[in-house]
């Protein structure tokens, strides 16, 4: 913890010194979510996309941060404008997908989790995102095919191998 506090002091240094460094300030935001201050991440998210309303990075950081405080409606916007700003880049298609599955639209989740995977096959949050929920819909075989490949772009990841375990158990 003592790294990441010193990490915000310098980030707010670089700040005092220049309040339009953008790097600093999505660092700096970057740093409060993992010490989970959210309403500060938010508002160097905000800043950012303040001076660069197409900063990618910060339009998906952003997303993520209104997620952990319930705002799903500003979350899918974001995810939504990121998608429009660099459409060939799968992980707002991720972040909708996820969105959307919360909001309870399973159909245009799988959309989006495929429309990942076609943008990058390699994109193993796709796959397992994908086969949660074919899972939860009853297709057991199509989750247990994507979690499997989820596994070989991610093995380390255990939640994976209990999902495809629990896939395979329902195909008995």
């Amino acid at each position: 913890a003592q790294m990441l506090d010193d990490a915000l002091s310098d980030f707010g240094r670089a700040l005092e010194l220049d309040e339009h460094h953008i790097k600093a300030r999505l660092n700096r935001g970057l740093a409060y979510v993992a010490n989970l201050q959210l309403q500060e991440a938010l508002k160097d998210f905000d800043h950012v996309l303040g001076q660069d309303p197409d900063h990618f990075r910060a339009r998906l950081n952003r997303s993520n941060v209104r997620i952990m405080l319930g705002d799903l409606d500003g979350a899918l916007e974001d995810a939504q404008t990121a998608m429009t700003k660099v459409p060939e880049d799968p992980a707002p298609w991720v972040q909708r997908a996820m969105l959307r599955r919360q909001m309870g639209d399973a159909a245009g989740s799988i959309d989006d989790y495929t429309h990942a995977i076609e943008l990058h096959e390699e994109e193993g949050a796709a796959w397992a995102g994908r086969g949660f929920m074919l899972l939860e819909l009853g297709n057991a075989a199509a989750a247990a095919r994507d979690f499997a490949r989820s596994i070989q772009l991610q093995p380390q990841r255990s939640i994976l191998h209990y999902n495809l375990g629990t896939a395979l158990a329902e195909l008995e």
